[in-house]
């Protein structure tokens, strides 16, 4: 990393703040150039740096050269969001003349707890007869802003009597309130006394369970109980003779928490009592906590310190008392796990150190409980939650590349003369490199591309007046701040003759046959060099084959011919000779098949095609046009050939009991002028049956036979039939003669 020190001095310029002005106001419209920094910035921090183009400058070529190092801006104090925002008043001192207005947003971070508006509230509420009413409203601040500064309200006491809603903070009651009577006793029935029973029961207790009796002493009466009052939903019936009262539905405690009921107890003589009955109903743990997501995804810096918070987890339970309720996290994590949540808040906290470039996410999962009394009774829930390191830039651009070059002093202007290369492991624009030269190029000999690293030549070198040059050139990374490293490189300018070989022609065109032996001399080049001394001279020579040439497999070659002189550092120059191959018939052709054969039906016309032959010859021109011809003539003029095609017709109507199979030679025959070459294939032909020939009937012969004393004249006809055709077509079919001799 090269030091303020060593850029201000290279560059002779420098800035300084020449004000400081608060405003309560919007500074950012009338800025020339504006900053963020967070208000936890520790005095000395350093906040960014400032580019060209926020400075109002007359000397625009002297400072873009290294403003983006030098016009760093730190604070002075620790910032602080909620107090104001800043404006600067920037300059340059030196031999650059530039100023600018600098606004410094300062970016808000959660330092600042909720306040109440009141230290305690206190709230008078009647005995009332139904739950949930409300109770009041409390309301807090917070001196954050964004989501910083979004409240919600939790209760964490009380919870069997009252609710909060999380986002207005308003109260409301979640049981009956009952300010404790005087509980009268009777023991006989009066004149319409009332008499309150009070009852519990759980929740879970089934349907049918006796929970408590209203039944009182009536000596010698006959009562009858029945339930008057406060039962709308019908979840308990009271056994009308002995006054038990019992469960008829199943309770949900979330839904009632209590009960005010009416029962009656009237006896024969008409005389009745009435009594209240306040049921209350024990909560059971029969929720268990829920998350609202079923994954939880969670964005966090990578330079977030140790003991912030990096999310809060607010699991759901939906039984109404306190143990029930209230919940406590836990974290599944390996050992060494950057993170650990407060088992009563749900805050996921930061407990080590945390790097993107080594871990860019984690994967967890958080369990939340229960805290039922019966450790049996307690219920869980989890969640899988992945936090994702957001890249702060906290590395420093690394160079790659090497840091000597060497550069011949005849190279042209605009060479590319070496590629600096530097990587930053931070992502998007805290890895996004850019290159300033900032030492070393005085005269102006070389050219930096600031996105690309590419350092390109500018001007002409001479070894003659500098052998070395050294250049100091910086790696920028785009971030805010930016961070930056150097490298010293060094180029060595070569002595080399100024003149390199030059042809005397651009192309050569020579042509060859193939087939000739190695060694056959192609076309002969020649190439001149204009500098003194040994490198001066005239070189002839000739190109010459090293092996046999086959136009089939390559039918011309382009050759590159270099000519390079002697010098030290030699130079050298190149031409292009472009070689055709020229062609011998010293291919026959050569047929597709090694044989062929076919069959085609009797009695079809003169001039049917029967099959065509292909031959290929790989040689050019005439060499490769084949021609077909009937060398032996074994159809006996049956069939004739297309010298063209290779197509195969009949010159006549083939009789398959006259000759069923034919044997011909096909002949190819290249155009060669010089002794043409041929082959020769066999092609079969056989000729299909067609049914064109009815049986015939020949001379009768007849046999007589004798068997034991009975005698039996058998007359049979033998039908030698004189039978041309065979299989289905030759088939014949016998019948036994009748007493009248004739066949059937």
């Amino acid at each position: 990393m090269t030091n303020d020190r060593r850029l201000q001095s290279a560059a002779k310029v420098w800035c300084a703040c020449v004000g400081g002005i608060k405003n309560t106001g919007s500074v950012r419209s009338k800025a020339d150039a504006v900053m963020t920094a967070e208000e936890t910035h520790e005095a000395t921090s350093l906040i960014n740096g400032l580019k060209p183009s926020g400075l109002k400058s007359e000397t625009t070529r002297l400072v873009r050269g290294v403003i983006k190092i030098v016009c760093l801006i730190r604070t002075a104090k620790p910032l602080d969001h909620e107090t104001r925002p800043y404006a600067l008043a920037v300059a340059t001192l030196g031999e650059a003349n530039a100023t600018a207005a600098v606004a410094v947003l300062v970016l808000d971070v959660n330092d600042n707890a909720p306040v109440f508006s009141r230290a305690t509230y206190y709230v008078v509420l009647p005995e009332g007869p139904w739950p949930r009413g409300p109770v009041g409203q409390v309301s807090a601040t917070d001196r954050d802003s964004g989501k910083n500064a979004r409240l919600s309200y939790i209760l964490i006491s009380d919870g069997k009597f009252f609710r909060i809603n999380a986002e207005t903070g308003k109260a409301t009651t979640w049981q009956l309130l009952i300010y404790p009577p005087t509980q009268p006793t009777t023991d006989f029935l009066q004149a319409s006394p009332t008499v309150v029973r009070r009852l519990w029961v759980r929740e879970d207790d089934p349907p049918g369970t006796v929970i408590g009796s209203v039944s009182i002493a009536s000596p010698g009466k006959e009562v009858v109980y029945s339930i008057t009052d406060g039962d709308g939903d019908s979840r308990f019936g009271v056994n009308s003779q002995s006054g038990d009262i019992y469960i008829y539905q199943p309770l949900d405690y979330e839904t009632a928490a209590q009960y005010s009921l009416t029962a009656l107890a009237e006896d024969d003589a008409g005389e009745h009592t009435t009594m209240r009955v306040f049921v209350t109903v024990e909560d059971v743990n029969d929720h268990p906590p829920w998350f609202t997501d079923k994954m939880i995804r969670i964005a966090l810096m990578e330079d977030a310190p140790i003991g912030s918070l990096a999310f809060a987890f607010c699991a759901r339970d939906e039984d109404g008392t306190y143990p029930n309720s209230a919940l406590r996290y836990s974290l599944a994590s390996p050992l060494g796990f950057p993170f650990q949540i407060d088992p009563r808040s749900g805050r996921l906290m930061v407990a080590a150190p945390l790097d993107r470039e080594t871990s860019p996410a984690y994967a967890f999962t958080i369990t939340a409980s229960d805290l039922a009394e019966r450790r049996v009774e307690r219920r869980h829930a989890s969640v899988t939650a992945r936090v994702f390191l957001m890249d702060v830039n906290d590395n420093q651009p690394t160079f790659k590349s090497a840091d000597v070059v060497q550069v011949a002093e005849n190279v042209a202007e605009g060479s590319l003369l070496h590629h600096f290369v530097a990587s930053d492991a931070d992502e998007r624009e805290n890895g996004m490199v850019s290159y300033i030269m900032l030492t070393g190029n005085q005269r102006g000999l070389f050219a930096l591309e600031e996105k690309t690293g590419l350092l390109r030549l500018s001007a002409p070198l001479d070894f003659e007046t500098a052998r070395l040059h050294r250049l100091r050139v910086a790696a920028v990374d785009a971030g805010l701040p930016p961070l930056s490293s150097s490298q010293m490189l060094t180029v060595e300018v070569i002595d080399v003759n100024d003149s390199p070989p030059v042809f005397s022609r651009d192309v050569y065109v020579a042509t060859v046959a193939e087939n000739r032996e190695p060694g056959q001399t192609v076309v002969q080049v020649s190439a001149t060099d204009e500098d003194s001394g040994i490198l001066k001279g005239v070189a002839l020579r000739a190109i010459k084959t090293l092996q046999t040439l086959d136009r089939e497999e390559h039918q011309n070659y382009t050759l590159t011919i270099q000519a390079r002189d002697c010098g030290p550092a030699p130079l050298s120059s190149t031409t292009q000779l472009q070689l055709l191959i020229l062609d011998q018939n010293d291919n026959a052709p050569a047929f597709t098949l090694d044989s062929y054969r076919t069959s085609i039906s009797e009695g079809l016309p003169a001039g049917a095609a029967v099959l065509s032959v292909t031959a290929q010859d790989p040689d050019h021109g005439s060499n490769g046009v084949v021609m077909y011809s009937l060398r032996d003539d074994g159809g006996q003029g049956a069939f004739s050939i297309n010298a063209s095609t290779g197509a195969i017709r009949t010159t006549e109507t083939l009789d398959r009991e006259t000759r069923a199979q034919f044997s011909l030679k096909v002949l190819a025959t290249d155009g060669g002028n010089e002794g043409p070459l041929s082959s020769v294939v066999s092609v079969t032909i056989l000729v299909d049956d067609v049914n064109d020939n009815a049986p015939v009937l020949v001379p009768v012969t007849l046999i007589f036979s004798r068997l034991c004393t009975i005698s039996f004249v058998f007359l049979k006809w033998f039908a030698n039939l004189n039978q041309k055709n065979r299989m289905a077509a030759g088939m014949v079919s016998y019948s036994k003669p009748t007493k009248t001799g004739k066949i059937h």
